[in-house]
């Protein structure tokens, strides 16, 4: 009988280590893999929270972009119906 039990056991948690390994393999192959740039760094033990604050400041907008004449010039061309040279009753 105690053998039995020990095979039980023995078993469940063959078949928990197994559960523990195999259930989040999907999941992980399907993520984007690293920069090469960010690998070598994490590896080579640089902290991985300011690596993240590094990409995410480099990825932030500035605060405005330069706008030239001609882009700020049909940009105001939509506001001014007559601009296009259509009427406005004309599709």
């Amino acid at each position: 009988m105690t053998n039995f039990l020990v095979g039980i056991v023995v078993g469940l948690s063959a078949a928990a280590i197994v559960v523990i390994v195999w259930a989040p393999w999907r999941k992980v192959r399907e993520e984007p893999p690293l920069d090469e740039t960010v690998e070598s760094r994490i590896l080579l033990g640089e902290d991985p929270d300011e690596i993240a604050r590094e990409i995410d400041a480099q990825k932030r907008p500035t605060e405005h972009d330069e706008w030239n004449t001609a882009e700020m010039d049909a940009l105001r061309s939509l506001d001014d119906p007559g601009a296009s040279g259509s009427s406005p009753g004309s599709i």
